[in-house]
């Protein structure tokens, strides 16, 4: 079950406001114990390449089967405002982070507003 993003953002955002609340010490206690729940950009991250890949395997699955073809590597190609459209929940900051992060380039690389990777 997935919980959406702006319901995680929220969540993020009222740990951050109770721990700037309490004392110094307090904060500092907490912060380690909560520190999973507040962790960002990996999680962000994460998503967004879960999201990508599974809009390239349906993509190479469509492919396959319209072209009734057997071959095990498919080129695929994803607008980048087709993304935009699925991960609408994301800030387009984040979303442009993670297009220049080394996780996103491992697998995948922007051309002319479309995005290209091979699945096999």
């Amino acid at each position: 079950m997935y919980l959406r993003l702006t319901w995680i953002w929220l969540f993020k955002m009222l740990l951050e406001s109770f721990l700037q609340s309490q004392k110094t010490s307090i904060a500092a206690a907490l912060r380690p114990k909560l520190m999973k729940f507040l962790s960002h950009s990996e999680d962000d991250f994460d998503l967004l390449l879960h999201i990508l890949k599974n809009s390239a395997k349906e993509k190479a699955n469509f492919i396959k089967m319209r072209n009734r073809e057997c071959e095990d590597i498919i080129e695929v190609e994803i607008p980048l405002a087709q993304f935009n459209l699925e991960v609408k929940d994301v800030p387009a900051a984040t979303v442009s982070r993670f297009l220049k992060s080394a996780a996103f380039k491992r697998q995948y690389v922007v051309e002319n507003e479309v995005i290209k990777t091979k699945v096999i």
